[in-house]
């Protein structure tokens, strides 16, 4: 189940549930187990890993285009951990910029996602390493 359906399900309000079932399942699908959670908070610490180098060595080889994909992929991917480390479902992607700003995460982090969108590889690499090394 995907992040944005599991929102549909706890995230709202709740008119009428005389059964009780709703309220039974929202409370299931509150968050995932401590293990789970931890395991999927490693996952996207390790996709940055990964993929934090090759956006300054596409951005050396000349590839603007190339380096712009991996950092829009890592804005993603830093989003994506945001919402995780918050214990919130993130939204299917039309949404994921508005709940992303007011989740509880330090004011230095949606600063330095804007930089790496602003064009400039070398603006946008040092952006994440400081986020990275701020956070980590």
């Amino acid at each position: 189940m995907t992040g944005p359906v599991a929102l549909e399900v706890v995230g709202g309000e709740v008119f009428e549930d005389t059964g009780g079932a709703l309220t039974a399942l929202r409370a299931a699908m509150d968050w995932y187990p401590d293990d789970l959670w931890r395991y999927l908070v490693a996952c996207d610490w390790r996709r940055i890993d990964q993929e934090l180098p090759l956006m300054g060595r596409a951005a050396d080889r000349g590839d603007d285009l190339g380096s712009r994909v991996i950092a829009a992929r890592l804005v993603d991917a830093t989003m994506h951990l945001g919402f995780l480390l918050c214990r919130a479902w993130p939204p299917y992607a039309k949404w994921r910029g508005t709940l992303f700003g007011r989740l509880p995460l330090p004011p230095g982090v949606a600063l330095n996602l804007a930089h790496v969108r602003s064009g400039d590889p070398v603006t946008a690499r040092l952006a994440l390493a400081t986020l990275f090394r701020t956070y980590r």
